[in-house]
């Protein structure tokens, strides 16, 4: 551990459980970028997509059981 983090440590072990929670959430929310946020949309718009045509009796769906059933018997 290098001494700066040892400081920051430090001085984060004097704050409040609340206080640290939100130093945490900063820090997660510094490696969010553009291209997390555009994965994060295509999968939302895929979703979109995929609930309509649900709607529109272009697709069926598979229960859980069925799912896991069909990887199970894949597998073998």
């Amino acid at each position: 551990m290098t001494p700066s983090v040892k400081r920051i440590l430090h001085e984060v072990n004097k704050l409040t459980p609340f206080e640290r929670v939100e130093i945490i959430d900063l820090i997660l929310e510094s490696f969010d970028n553009q291209s997390d946020k555009a994965i994060e949309k295509a999968w939302i718009d895929e979703a979109k997509k995929r609930l309509e045509s649900y709607k529109k009796g272009e697709t069926d769906f598979s229960t859980e059981d069925e799912i896991f059933s069909s990887i199970v018997s894949e597998a073998r």
